[in-house]
Parts: structure tokens; C-alpha cells; sequence
């Protein structure tokens, strides 16, 4: 096995945005050995190391990745340091990402706050998280993003109130805010209050039109009132907008075609979807 083609683009990224691009050789150096040194920890509790190769190297990968930040991370601004972290959580390295922030103080920025306790919440530090937002919500009383961050926060938690009411909260402050039309249409699709759901969910598709989960959250709405016609319509819709096949919409489809007697379009969409 090549460990290098293993490795994530995502080091690269990091290490290019913080100018530690020079050190890449090392890190690969520090990779291989901290690589070999969790499998002969490892050894000793599992009969094969073939099944846990990628968990390894993920390991492996993070440990090194964090030796470095460790060792320049007192040089980072918090500028850099957010930038750094929306990297890292984009790619679902919540563990590094707080190595980069930390220490976190009551100067900090909403954004510094919100990245926080994003990694925070990938963790399942959730106390935690809730208080980042609600220090971001202090910070920047006007902004609808940590609204959405709480809202999303309550959902995992089973608080579909509370979730509610911090997206709408959100949707206040920015009436347009992605994030938050969208859970906000899925929260009620799931509370089954389906006009709430297409509500908001046709807004999302009227400012942005790309997002497919829009189209899911109104076609599955339709197929739960047995609204067929609907259904197929707007996912025909939807097809049309993304000028290609979208999986996402073929198990919905499916369910259309069948009960409109198209038997023949729903086995495709069925074989598709399972495929």
C-alpha cells in the first residue's frame, strides 16, 4: 500500500494556509512513524490489521497533523486560526480543529465562537457547543448564523421546539439563510406539518434553486398526502433544473410512478435506486 496517495488533500490545504508548506516531507516522515507505532499498539488486541487500515490511517494522519499545529499554533492569529478551522471541520477533522482554536477566551470573535462549537458539537461535546453559540449569539446579535447552530443543536438533542424556534429566530434576523429554510423545512416534514414544510422549503427553491433537498423535502410532502401528481411533478421539476439524473429523487419517484400506475418507470427507478 501507498500511504502517501492515502493521505487526505486536506493536510495539504492546512499546511498551504498556514504557510507550513515547507514542512510537508516532515510530516510524511512523522506520518509513517506514528503510522507503524499505533499498528504495533494494536497488534497486540486484534488478529488482523487489514480491517482497520483506514481507521489507522485516519489516526495516524490526525496525530501528525497535530503534532505540527501543536508546535506553531502560538503564532496563528485568530484570523488564520478561524480560516484553519472552517477548513478542518469542513473535511471532518473536528479534533484538529480545536487544537487550532484553542485556547479560547471571551475576546473571541462570533466566528471563533461558532467554529468552536461546531467541533465541539462533531465530537459530542454538546453543553459546550450550546454555550459557544450562545457566546456568538452575544457577540453578534444580528447574525442569523449562530441562531442556526442552535437550532441544529436542539434537533440533535430531539428538541424539535426548541429547534424551531431558533430557526425562525434565524430566519428573522436573515430571511434568505440557507441553512435554515432548509432544517427548517425538513423539521416540519418530520413534526408532519406538511404545508409549513413546502413552505419553506419553495422559498429555498426561489433564492436557491440548486438545492435538491428543497425539491425532496416538497416532493416527499406531496407523497405523504397522496398527492401524486404533485410529487411527480416537482420532481420532474427538479430534473429539469439539474439537467441530469439525481438519485437522491429516485426512491420518491418511485413511489409516484407506482401509485400512477407508470409500473414500468417505477421498477427503473427502483433497480436504480437499490443499484
Amino acid at each position: 500500500m501507498n500511504n502517501q496517495t492515502q493521505t487526505n488533500q486536506w493536510i495539504e490545504e492546512l499546511f498551504l494556509l498556514l504557510d507550513l508548506s515547507d514542512m510537508i516531507p516532515d510530516w510524511y516522515k512523522k506520518y509513517e512513524e506514528t503510522l507503524a507505532m499505533l499498528k504495533n499498539e494494536i497488534q497486540y488486541v486484534v488478529s488482523t490489521l487489514s480491517n482497520n487500515e483506514t481507521q489507522l490511517i485516519q489516526e495516524a494522519q490526525k496525530r501528525a497533523t497535530t503534532y505540527y499545529i501543536n508546535g506553531h499554533k502560538m503564532v496563528l492569529n485568530r484570523e488564520l486560526r478561524v480560516s484553519a478551522s472552517e477548513l478542518l471541520l469542513r473535511h471532518q477533522q473536528p479534533e484538529i480543529a480545536l487544537s487550532v482554536l484553542q485556547p479560547l477566551n471571551m475576546d473571541a470573535s462570533a466566528a471563533y465562537f461558532i467554529n468552536f462549537g461546531r467541533a465541539l458539537m462533531q465530537i459530542g461535546i454538546l453543553g459546550q457547543a450550546q454555550q459557544c453559540f450562545i457566546n456568538a449569539c452575544e457577540k453578534e446579535p444580528e447574525s442569523a448564523e449562530p441562531l442556526f447552530h442552535l437550532g441544529f443543536l436542539s434537533g440533535l438533542q430531539g428538541e424539535a421546539k426548541s429547534a424551531e424556534k431558533y430557526y425562525l429566530e434565524s430566519l428573522n434576523k436573515d430571511g434568505k439563510f440557507i441553512g435554515s429554510l432548509l432544517n427548517l423545512s425538513y423539521l416540519y416534514l418530520q413534526l408532519e406539518q406538511f404545508d409549513e414544510a413546502r413552505k419553506y422549503a419553495s422559498q429555498l427553491v426561489s433564492i436557491s434553486p440548486e438545492k435538491v433537498g428543497a425539491y425532496l423535502v416538497i416532493a416527499a410532502s406531496y407523497n405523504a398526502e397522496r398527492r401524486f401528481e404533485d410529487s411527480f411533478t416537482i420532481i420532474q421539476q427538479a430534473r429539469s433544473q439539474f439537467n441530469e439524473e439525481v438519485s437522491a429523487l429516485d426512491e420518491l419517484e418511485a413511489i409516484a410512478c407506482f401509485e400512477l400506475g407508470k409500473y414500468g418507470d417505477a421498477v427503473n427507478l427502483v433497480s436504480r435506486f437499490i443499484q
